[in-house]
């Protein structure tokens, strides 16, 4: 079976372009809002009472003031009691690295820091 597309669109005219079979009555964009609206059901809107318009009782507030105010007091407390002692009592230092490094390395490290990567080589390179 051969497809000639010419004879097969010439169908296709002769088929679909005599008449318009999708009309719109007269009128029916201006009005088809107020039908539509018409048909809804009425529906009563609820009053929903905001949850800060409640009435809470004043001892409510109070217990949760009194318990807000005894978990600071604990967390505080706990906090306290587990700190580091104070530098004053530690004659020691902590690390052991610390007493190799004399000022003039302190200073060297430093300065090192200070370069960015291309002073760096050329550092390396003099050498």
């Amino acid at each position: 079976m051969k497809i000639n597309r010419v004879e097969d669109k010439q169908h296709i005219e002769r088929c679909f372009k005599q008449t318009n079979s999708f009309k719109v009555p007269e009128g029916y964009f201006e009005r088809v809002v107020h039908d539509i609206l018409v048909s809804l059901p009425r529906q009563e809107q609820q009053v929903v009472p905001a949850r800060h318009a409640r009435f809470y009782p004043l001892y409510t507030r109070w217990l949760v003031a009194g318990c807000v105010l005894a978990a600071l007091l604990s967390v505080t407390l706990y906090f306290h009691h587990t700190t580091v002692p104070s530098s004053s009592k530690q004659s020691e230092p902590t690390s052991t690295y610390t007493r190799n490094y004399t000022s003039e390395t302190l200073e060297e490290a430093a300065f090192i820091s200070l370069m960015d990567d291309e002073d760096l080589y050329s550092l390396f390179e003099d050498d």
